[in-house]
């Protein structure tokens, strides 16, 4: 009987892999009005709540001993708290308790995702290998895929990679895209598995080159600050001569692209970023230390806009000081306990987690939204850190 569990459950914990694997990669097919919705909810959620049935006394165990999930419950808990004081919603959003009712949701969809996530990839360690190779060589296809389409097209004009298919926006696409830039760059780094390197090499190449298609601004920043932090680290393990030419190749290829492409950063000039941050923070003075309330939509925003275009200042405005404080603590901590854990495995995670944070300096990618691509990559990038913080979690070994 025991042995019939077991089977059944590394069949389910498979079969989460294999949805996270869909949601993951499908996006990188750029196909128009397509959403991973649906699949997160019948191919990860679904079967992660039965396995988490199964293996409930193991979770139980594992909970106890990661303090970077209290952390992550308590940021919740407070931002359920901040919807007590969201005041002043439109009637176009149905009031009041249909904007909690929402927000409300969201938080329990966010939840589970991390939940299931955190324990599928904290028990059933053995199969994340495979799964991160399978993923790169999917991701590559759809993204080779995604280029063949593009033939023919003028490149040069207003085009934006992302724009137009089911990520709505381009700088969505380079959240997106920049996930696995970043994945791949600290694979090629710390990987000693030679085929396993080529490939995320060959991912590492698409991926920077869809970031540039997106011709996000934004984008190009956090590929700067995670290449240089990559640089840091090879500097620190003695590589220093391989970090120098890195940092050096790509100041000189950021360069080259502002002199051959200028249109690339001034066409759009600032897009209004500075009136908006300058009017965001003239509204957290009116409620710094716990702000308007998770998921309020400030009324008047410069040009017509409804969020702050920073994560940093939008955490600040919806959520006080208090929620952006308890923010950089849940960060920090699932930094550190990686790092004390395994630097290898956590780096490519690490590099995700900074390209996201340093993207969203200028742009807004919601905390808690309906699932889309770059919410699975952000929360899966943390989930995947605070796995990787205690070196004594209950674990199930591989059949056979």
């Amino acid at each position: 009987m025991i042995a019939v569990k077991d089977g059944v459950r590394h069949i389910v914990a498979c079969f989460v892999f294999f949805g996270l694997l869909v949601c993951f990669s499908y996006p990188s097919f750029l196909i128009p009005g397509s959403s991973v919705k649906f699949a997160y909810y019948a191919l990860v959620i679904l079967p992660g709540l039965v396995l988490l049935g199964l293996d409930y006394q193991c979770l139980i165990v594992n909970v106890k001993k990661n303090k970077g999930l209290y952390v992550l419950c308590l940021l919740m808990v407070y931002w359920c708290l901040t919807l007590l004081w969201v005041d002043d919603v439109p009637e176009n959003w149905g009031g009041k308790s249909s904007l909690i009712g929402s927000e409300l949701r969201r938080l329990l969809s966010v939840f589970m995702y991390v939940v299931v996530i955190w324990h599928v990839v904290t028990v059933y360690r053995q199969y994340v290998e495979r799964f991160h190779r399978l993923l790169l060589v999917v991701f590559a296809i759809g993204i080779l895929n995604s280029f063949y389409s593009l033939l023919g097209i003028d490149l040069t004009g207003d085009f934006r990679l992302g724009t137009g298919s089911g990520f709505s926006q381009a700088i969505h696409a380079a959240h997106y895209y920049g996930f696995f830039f970043a994945l791949s760059l600290g694979m090629i780094i710390v990987s000693r598995h030679q085929p396993t390197v080529v490939l995320a090499l060959v991912v590492f190449i698409l991926a920077f080159i869809a970031i540039i298609l997106t011709k996000s601004r934004g984008g190009y920043v956090a590929i700067g600050i995670t290449v240089l932090s990559a640089s840091a680290y090879m500097a620190v393990i003695r590589k220093p001569v391989l970090a120098v030419a890195v940092a050096l190749a790509l100041l000189l290829l950021g360069g080259a692209m502002f002199y051959l492409y200028p249109q690339l950063f001034l066409n759009r000039g600032s897009s209004y970023r500075f009136d908006i941050w300058l009017e965001s923070w003239n509204m957290i003075q009116q409620a710094p230390w716990f702000g308007i309330g998770l998921g309020a939509r400030p009324p008047v925003l410069a040009q017509g806009f409804e969020h702050a275009h920073n994560l940093y200042l939008y955490q600040w405005l919806t959520t006080g000081l208090v929620g952006l404080v308890l923010f950089a603590v849940l960060v920090l901590v699932a930094i550190q306990g990686a790092v004390s854990r395994s630097k290898r495995r956590s780096l490519p995670y690490i590099l995700a987690m900074i390209y996201f944070l340093a993207a969203m300096l200028t742009d807004v990618q919601y905390l808690i939204s309906s699932p889309n691509e770059a919410w699975l990559c952000f929360w899966f990038c943390l989930v995947f850190l605070l796995s990787l913080e205690k070196k004594d979690n209950v674990g199930h070994k591989p059949l056979g």
